[in-house]
């Protein structure tokens, strides 16, 4: 294989790009080819997001750059794991990554594995790489440490509500109260409202919103009843039309493909949006609908100023998140008579994670 870092890297990851097609279809297919573990089926499946996509090829030019420094090799498909576990080693030992970054790199390293070993099946080169990671993971333990067991929970999450910038504070109650991520709170259309229904599980009265989050998944949240009446008040007082059409994708000026759009208050020029923006858009987009948004940048920084006022450590809006994780169990178990699995289940299904034991992540 002969070209340049970066040109290398796109070519064998090409082999493993699976957007927009279903992770969960091929998790099942993974399964039944004889993977067993949650590692196993990791590795035997491809990339299904942009921006994991774009973080791993990153990581590859960075670790094929290296080790084309230190090592000469040219072709990507001939890096060993060796080489790789050298260079992350030298980065534990210099001090230049927390644990964090290391689990990070890790990972991407093993997803290049599947792809240049898918690469070279699909190109019909007689090669196969294993990479064997064990020492490095035992050196990242003894010298940054175990993974980060930290609860994300805020101490007194409802104190932050009360003396959060009162811009956010309908979009922290929303993420308090629903338990969703930051994509999925920052911006509320009309038509995701669903009206008061009651809780299957516990029969109480709730206001629901639908949502797509990570990875494509749907699911329905819930909210008190006051702040599902917030949310109608404020659609109603200052929700804003900001698409008025969807114009189809084309290449722009540089030719690039790019989706198009037609904003309000445009006079029919149309506005070009990442592809991936597209792609969600064209599953969420009703004509006329109107919402209610915050900048996710000032609503992280309000949260940490209210923090700073309430003397709370800051965790980010994932923070409400584990709050909500932590209440949801307690409720399933107190109010439903759930035993310990059947609410980690629940929980996970709810948080739309596939595995009931994530949960336990959130619970501590």
């Amino acid at each position: 294989m002969r070209g340049s870092v970066n040109w290398q890297v796109t070519e064998v990851y090409k082999s493993i790009d699976c957007i927009g097609e279903s992770k969960h279809t091929a998790k099942e297919e993974a399964r039944a080819a004889g993977a067993e573990t949650w590692h196993e089926v990791g590795k035997a499946i491809g990339v299904f997001n942009y921006n994991t996509m774009a973080d791993f090829k990153a990581i590859a030019c960075q670790a094929f750059t290296a080790v084309q420094a230190e090592y000469g090799i040219r072709d990507l498909t001939k890096i060993t794991g060796e080489q790789l576990a050298g260079w992350m080693a030298d980065k534990i030992q210099a001090g230049d990554w927390q644990r964090a970054t290391f689990d990070k790199y890790a990972a991407a390293l093993e997803k290049l594995e599947s792809a240049i070993n898918v690469y070279c099946k699909n190109s019909q080169i007689d090669r196969q790489v294993q990479f064997d990671f064990k020492e490095v993971r035992a050196l990242a333990a003894h010298t940054l440490g175990q993974r980060n067991d930290e609860s994300r929970a805020f101490e007194r999450p409802a104190d932050i509500v009360v003396a959060i910038n009162p811009k956010y504070e309908l979009t922290a109650k929303i993420q308090l109260e629903g338990g969703g991520r930051i994509n999925e709170v920052f911006k509320i259309y009309d038509h995701q409202l669903k009206g008061l229904r009651p809780d299957p599980i516990t029969g109480e009265i709730k206001g629901w919103y639908g949502m797509i989050g990570k990875g494509g998944k749907t699911g329905d949240k819930s909210l008190s009843v006051a702040t599902y009446h917030e949310i109608v008040a404020e659609l109603n007082a200052r929700g804003k039309t900001t698409i008025d059409a969807l114009c189809g994708m084309r290449t722009d000026e540089k030719g690039q493909m790019k989706g198009w759009i037609q904003k309000t208050g445009s006079d029919g020029a149309q506005t070009p949006v990442s592809l991936k923006t597209y792609a969600k858009l064209e599953r969420t987009f009703v004509p006329g609908s109107r919402c209610i948004e915050v900048s996710k940048r000032g609503y992280n920084n309000a949260i940490k100023r209210a923090c700073e006022k309430t003397c709370q450590a800051y965790h980010g809006s994932h923070g409400f998140r584990w709050n909500w994780s932590q209440a949801r169990f307690n409720e399933l178990q107190t109010k439903a008579g759930y035993t310990h699995e059947q609410a980690l289940s629940r929980v996970s299904q709810e948080m739309t994670h596939e595995r009931s034991d994530i949960t336990n992540h959130y619970l501590h």
